[in-house]
């Protein structure tokens, strides 16, 4: 948190063929996640306990990557400050893999845990770049209680699935951050709040909480907010609707400065680990990045946006120049 100075075994290859028992080429079957699953918790549980990032680097990509080579750089000076994402143990409640017989080729999933019933299930996207490489986790998230996964195609046979940007739906990728990141700062002010449903992560980091978190640090700091999609490809899952489950990051730069001549702004916790100082009389800058999981409708759709979940980290900070 920032605050004003009165001021988060071995690599392995398994190639997944297409044969004859997957005659719709789809890009996994059930038994073939099952076993991806398994050793992605193995190797993600040895990464974590060495914090080896070389490891992770085996079993993640994107922002779930960044995720946790920022989380293990905390650890490393305050073990317990950060915990790192966990593919739950549970049973695969729904799988949707890309009907494809190409690569790159991706699998959305969503996991409940079979440890706890009252913890939320988890979404993740799996993608293999080549034959010859391992699924990589490129997006993993927790899902909004309640979260309602629009209806798709059975797992043996698969859906589309688009990488990047994509005029088919009521929105593009791009645009869905853009107008949801102007929500988060705007709130019932933003011209884009009524396309989206209510979740939960706009009661933690929208417009009111914004205003509550400046008010609760006085006037010895002033505070900023910027929203941006990252550099990660967005992953989209047509449904059966024509809409699409979409996959995207985005990250929010928040900005802190005195107020005043000679005052300081005081950085703790794992902002101060990134950022490697204690406070700024210019400012500071944390960068906190969020992977999202929206159901956007088809192109034509009068229906709102929904966010199904979602997971964050910081994943930077540092100190402002004068």
């Amino acid at each position: 948190m920032l605050s004003g100075c009165s001021i988060i075994p071995p690599p392995f290859v398994e190639p997944i063929p297409t044969s004859p028992a997957s005659p719709r080429s789809v890009a996994v079957t059930a038994e073939q996640l099952d076993q991806i699953l398994t050793k992605l918790r193995v190797t993600l549980a040895k990464a974590d306990e060495q914090r080896a990032n070389n490891v992770a680097e085996t079993r993640l990509e994107g922002a779930a990557l960044r995720f946790r080579l920022a989380q293990y750089q905390v650890q490393n000076q305050e073990k317990d400050l950060v915990a790192t994402f966990v593919i739950p143990e549970g049973q695969v409640r729904l799988m949707l893999p890309q009907r494809t017989s190409e690569w790159p080729r991706s699998v959305f999933a969503v996991i409940d845990d079979g440890s706890d019933e009252t913890a939320a299930s988890v979404a993740v996207v799996l993608t293999q770049a080549t034959a010859r490489d391992n699924y990589k986790v490129s997006y993993s998230v927790a899902l909004e209680p309640g979260a309602g996964i629009p209806s798709v195609a059975a797992a043996d046979s698969g859906a589309a699935v688009i990488r990047g940007e994509t005029d088919l739906l009521s929105v593009t990728p791009t645009q869905a951050v853009e107008h949801y990141g102007d929500l988060l700062n705007n709130g019932d002010k933003s011209p884009y709040f009524t396309a989206f449903e209510p979740d939960s992560l706009q009661e933690q980091i929208g417009a009111q909480a914004k205003v509550k978190r400046a008010r609760d640090l006085g006037k010895t700091a002033r505070f900023s907010w910027d929203d941006s999609i990252t550099e990660d490809v967005p992953i989209v899952f047509a449904t059966a609707d024509a809409g699409g489950i979409v996959a995207v990051t985005m990250q929010e730069s928040e900005t802190v400065k005195p107020t005043s001549a000679g005052a300081a702004i005081t950085a703790t916790g794992a902002v101060k680990i990134l950022a490697n100082v204690t406070s700024s009389m210019a400012g500071i800058q944390a960068n906190y990045q969020y992977q999202l999981l929206f159901y956007i409708p088809a192109l034509g759709s009068t229906e709102k946006i929904r966010l199904l979940g979602y997971s964050y980290a910081l994943t930077s900070a540092r100190k402002l120049g004068r």
